[in-house]
C-alpha cells in the first residue's frame, strides 16, 4: 500500500472517532505486524466503507490481524439490526456478511450508530473530502468525550502567540512550521515538502496550501497537545514544539 493509503487509513480512523463518540474497534494486536501487513494491502478503509453500503449504513470499520492474516471488516446498521461486512484487503470487494448476534458486539454497534446519527455526510464521503496525513494510532480506542474535557479552545490572539515561530507535528508522519510573516512550511511522509501560508480569522487558524488545502480550524490545546477542529470532521492531533525540537 502506498503512503497515501496509510494516510487514508489513519484519517478514516479519526473520522470514526469524531462522529460523536464513535469508537474504533480494535484488539490488542502487535502494531508492528499490522503496519507490515498494511504495506501490502491494496484496499483502504474508505474502500471498505463504500463496499459495505449494499449491506447497510456503515457505522465503523477496522483493519486487524485475525488468525495470522490481515482482515478488513465494517459494522453496518441494517433494517433488521446490525451486520458485519468482510471486505477483501487486496481488491476492496465485499466478500461476505454476517448478522450480529453477540451481545457485546450488538451493544457496541448500537452506541456507534447513535453517535453518527447527527452526521450530515457518510463516513466514506467525509474520508474522501479530507485526505490529510494523520498520526497512525491504529490500535487505540477513541474516547472523544473524555479527550475533549481536557482541551480548551484558544482565541485568535492566543493562537497567534502560541504558533508563531513554532512547530506542530505528530512526531513521525507530518510536521508544520508556522514561520513569521505567515509562512507555513509543511513536511509529510511520502510527499514532497510544500510551502503555504497561515493567518488568523477571528478565533480560527487558517491554513492555505495551493491546490491542496484551504481551511480554517478551531485551535484547541491541552498542555503541549494540539487539536485542529473543523465542524463534524475529526480533529487533526499533534504536539507543539519549538523549531529546533524535531
Amino acid at each position: 500500500m502506498p503512503n497515501t493509503g496509510i494516510a487514508e487509513l489513519a484519517l478514516a480512523i479519526g473520522l470514526l472517532c469524531s462522529f460523536g463518540a464513535t469508537e474504533v474497534r480494535a484488539e490488542a494486536t502487535d502494531q508492528a505486524a499490522l503496519a507490515r501487513a498494511l504495506e501490502a494491502a491494496g484496499a483502504t478503509l474508505e474502500d471498505g466503507l463504500e463496499a459495505a453500503v449494499p449491506v447497510g449504513r456503515p457505522i465503523s470499520a477496522k483493519f486487524e490481524i485475525a488468525k495470522g492474516r490481515l482482515q478488513l471488516s465494517v459494522y453496518t446498521a441494517t433494517g433488521e439490526g446490525y451486520a458485519e461486512a468482510f471486505v477483501s484487503t487486496s481488491t476492496g470487494v465485499l466478500m461476505a456478511t454476517e448478522k450480529m448476534t453477540d451481545s457485546e458486539d450488538l451493544e457496541a454497534a448500537a452506541e456507534q450508530k447513535k453517535a453518527i446519527q447527527p452526521a450530515t455526510t457518510t463516513l466514506a464521503a467525509a474520508t474522501a473530502r479530507r485526505a490529510l496525513t494523520f498520526a497512525l494510532p491504529l490500535l487505540v480506542f477513541c474516547s472523544g468525550t473524555s479527550r475533549a474535557e481536557s482541551f480548551h479552545r484558544l482565541s485568535g490572539a492566543q493562537i497567534r502567540t502560541q504558533v508563531t515561530g513554532k512547530v506542530i507535528t505528530d512526531g513521525t508522519h507530518w510536521r508544520e512550521t508556522y514561520a513569521p510573516r505567515r509562512k507555513l512550511f509543511v513536511e509529510e511522509m511520502g510527499h514532497s515538502a510544500s510551502i503555504g501560508s497561515w493567518r488568523i480569522d477571528g478565533d480560527r487558524l487558517c491554513k492555505v496550501r495551493p491546490g491542496i488545502l484551504n481551511e480554517c480550524y478551531e485551535h484547541w490545546i491541552a498542555g503541549d497537545r494540539v487539536e485542529f477542529r473543523l465542524g463534524e470532521f475529526p480533529p487533526l492531533e499533534g504536539f507543539l514544539r519549538t523549531d529546533r525540537n524535531k
